[in-house]
């Protein structure tokens, strides 16, 4: 059987025409036909008949092939965003009457999704981070898959792993009608560490740990000059290093205190070292030389 194809496909992501035909038509001198009827084929999750209202075509109304009324309703049907491909066929016609099948192919549902490259007690937290994004049983698309992974990025980014990747894989679930699953690969690199940095001079705390926790600080100069010899301090009556986040590693095991991975934090008005909050727990303080020079051999002290 002859059929009109009039299709509509994206490709990377740019939707774009594609008009295929066995019969010939006049170009110059479009067919007025009345529509006789619409079927839908390809829709497992999607109504039929919501499809045919939302193309705006009705039996009964006289549109024009070639014209504008099916690119429309190609257009109409493509904004929802539901279907990777929308095709308008001609399935018969009698007389001045036709008959045409709307063909769409459906996005795929997501079924699962699951992590590798990290450990598990990450997922708790990750579940919480991507499950702002996906739904069970919803639609799977690039901007769905994007979320995701920048939300992943952005947890471990706030814990210091500044060059977090995350990659995501769509792997076809083989029990359900075009349904995957979303595997994301999570590559956290190296925690970037704080180190060899003088915090002084400042108006207000030399170094303030504030909204992310497991920090590592180490190295440093905080409230002294560059050599660690001259007291120059930081804001009136305010903490050289006032910590209010958990599990943050300042200062380090070493032979020689003050030395990296220690931190030199002496000269401030207010106190050296001051952890503010409630939650500022299981944070590990040690190697540091606090209200002394660099050498530990003359007092530089805190308020």
């Amino acid at each position: 059987m002859n059929k009109l194809v009039i299709a509509f496909w994206s490709l990377l992501l740019i939707p774009t025409f594609s008009f295929a035909q066995e019969e010939l038509f006049n170009y110059g001198e479009p067919k007025e036909y009345e529509l006789g009827g619409i079927k839908v084929t390809g829709a497992d999750y999607s109504d039929d008949n919501a499809i045919i209202s939302i193309s705006g075509l009705r039996v009964g109304d006289k549109l024009r092939i070639p014209g504008p009324e099916v690119p429309k309703a190609i257009k109409a049907l493509w904004k929802l965003r539901l279907f990777e491909s929308v095709e308008i066929l001609k399935e018969k016609t009698i007389g001045d009457v036709i008959f045409l099948e709307i063909v769409v192919q459906e996005r795929p549902r997501l079924t699962r999704h699951s992590f590798t490259g990290i450990k598990k007690s990450f997922h708790d937290d990750l579940n919480e981070e991507v499950n702002k994004h996906l739904l069970k049983g919803g639609i799977v698309t690039e901007n769905v898959k994007v979320n995701a992974s920048e939300g992943i990025e952005k947890y471990f980014v706030e814990k210091g792993y500044l060059d977090t990747r995350v990659t995501v894989r769509e792997e076809t679930d083989t029990s359900r009608i075009n349904a995957v699953g979303l595997v994301f690969n999570v590559d956290r690199g190296n925690r970037i560490k704080i180190q060899d940095v003088t915090f002084s001079g400042n108006d207000n705390m030399g170094l303030w740990l504030k909204d992310s926790g497991s920090n590592t600080v180490g190295g440093n100069y905080i409230g002294t000059d560059a050599a660690g010899s001259s007291a120059i301090g930081n804001g009136a009556a305010k903490p050289n290093v006032l910590v209010e986040t958990a599990d943050n590693y300042i200062g380090g095991v070493t032979g020689t205190p003050g030395l990296a991975p220690g931190n030199v934090i002496s000269g401030s008005e207010g106190n050296g070292l001051q952890l503010a909050s409630a939650s500022a727990t299981n944070n590990y303080i040690q190697g540091n030389l606090i209200g002394t020079n660099a050498a530990g051999t003359a007092i530089q002290g805190n308020g």
